[in-house]
């Protein structure tokens, strides 16, 4: 169960501490994992907008990446998302 956690923690954390804000999409499967960690860190008083999770489909996560606000992606697992 750590692992959801834990791939979202070992990259935001050190993104946020340089200034960014993370835009998190996590695997389907574990979505209430996603949301739990984006409660953590307005519990923890990050500013609204710092960690936020969204819930789309990984076929349309393209779409996101491309947005001109999105600097960086980091993936974590999935090969189909990857390749889009």
């Amino acid at each position: 169960m750590e692992l959801p956690f834990w791939q979202v923690l070992r990259a935001a954390i050190p993104a946020i501490i340089a200034g960014n804000a993370v835009v998190l999409k996590h695997s389907s499967n574990v979505s209430g994992c996603a949301l739990l960690i984006e409660e953590i860190f307005k519990k923890a008083g990050f500013a609204d907008g710092v960690f936020q999770t969204i819930i789309v489909p990984g076929e349309k996560i393209d779409r996101v990446i491309d947005n001109k606000i999105i600097k960086a992606v980091t993936f974590t697992g999935s090969t189909i998302v990857g390749r889009n």
